[in-house]
């Protein structure tokens, strides 16, 4: 059996997405456009989206025994391997509601503290991490410290979801080859300065220089520093969004993919800035996600293969029970 290509570290989320026409006062009701139910969170959602895209993924993390069968039905839709989920028997489900408003064009979330326990050092799949080309974290326990130096002492590169700001986070600057943040932990470090090449040059000395530093900025795009040190940024592309729930989470997902495929930085961002907006086509994190051909073709400026989409938003358009 080949070796994993990309392993994530974290914990899967049952997600029920609601498309909505806008979020209702206190006693008004809502109209609903929509449903679907779908695993997600930060990793299943990347690992399906590399998965999706060709490559090889799995997830290693937690999930409650009385969802864990669903959750590994659910991701082999993708080819995700979970062979190295483990379960809890004391815990809830990991479950979250999102809301997308299409008046707006924004997202909410109701969620609850996470139900499982963070996986423990010793729970680590030593060998899938070294044999990996990528470790793909989004946390900072000890479990992913240690990941981190088991990926680095093994010469492999790690890619890191800098979602929320974190001094924790901030001490794997060192250990991490691709580090992309969000415009929250950017805001957190620089508030609303907008001297991007400066301040992500800051990050990228940090870092340890001759590795890759982004920030996402949602519609806007994202800006970047190469391995050179050069500055560069990139667009949206135009789509009609219909939820963007993931659209981060599967940006990572496709910039990884993209360096499998032999991509160098500024055409793995494009990349990944293509396939997100393809998700964000689709209502729920997965639902939209493309494979290479599509993704590619619409990069091309040729149309998307909605057929293709709309199959998967009826599988998930189904209740799971």
């Amino acid at each position: 059996m080949k070796p994993v290509q990309v392993v994530g570290i974290g914990h899967p989320v049952i997600n029920l997405g609601i498309a909505i026409d806008r979020l209702p006062e206190t006693n008004l009701p809502a109209r609903r456009l929509g449903m679907t139910w779908q695993v997600g969170g930060k990793i299943a959602t990347a690992m399906s989206c590399i998965a999706r895209l060709g490559f090889s993924s799995a997830i290693a993390g937690r999930a409650a025994s009385d969802v864990i069968q669903y959750v590994r039905r659910d991701l082999a839709v993708d080819g995700v391997n979970t062979d190295y989920l483990l379960e809890q028997s004391s815990a809830d489900a990991y479950f979250t509601v999102c809301l997308a408003e299409r008046a707006t064009g924004n997202r909410s979330f109701l969620s609850a503290p996470q139900p499982v326990q963070d996986l423990r050092t010793d729970e680590l799949p030593r060998k899938l991490i070294e044999n990996a080309e990528f470790l793909y974290l989004w946390n900072s326990t000890e479990a992913d410290f240690a990941a981190a130096r088991l990926c680095k002492a093994a010469g492999r590169q790690l890619v890191f979801d800098a979602d929320t700001f974190s001094p924790e986070i901030e001490s794997l600057l060192p250990l991490t080859d691709h580090f992309i943040a969000s415009e929250y932990y950017y805001e957190a470090l620089f508030g609303k300065s907008e001297n991007y090449e400066v301040n992500l040059k800051e990050i990228w000395k940090r870092q340890g220089g001759g590795k890759v530093v982004i920030v996402t900025l949602g519609s806007r795009g994202l800006a970047g520093v190469d391995e050179s040190g050069l500055f560069f940024t990139q667009k949206t592309f135009a789509v009609n969004v219909k939820d963007s729930t993931g659209a981060g989470d599967v940006f990572h997902g496709a910039y990884t993919a993209g360096r499998l495929a032999g991509m160098d930085t500024r055409a793995a961002a494009r990349f990944g800035c293509a396939v997100s907006a393809i998700k964000c086509t689709q209502l729920g994190c997965r639902t939209g996600l493309p494979t290479m051909g599509n993704a590619l073709a619409f990069m091309d400026g040729k149309p998307l293969n909605e057929a293709e989409l709309n199959e998967r938003a009826r599988l998930w358009a189904r209740l799971p029970f």
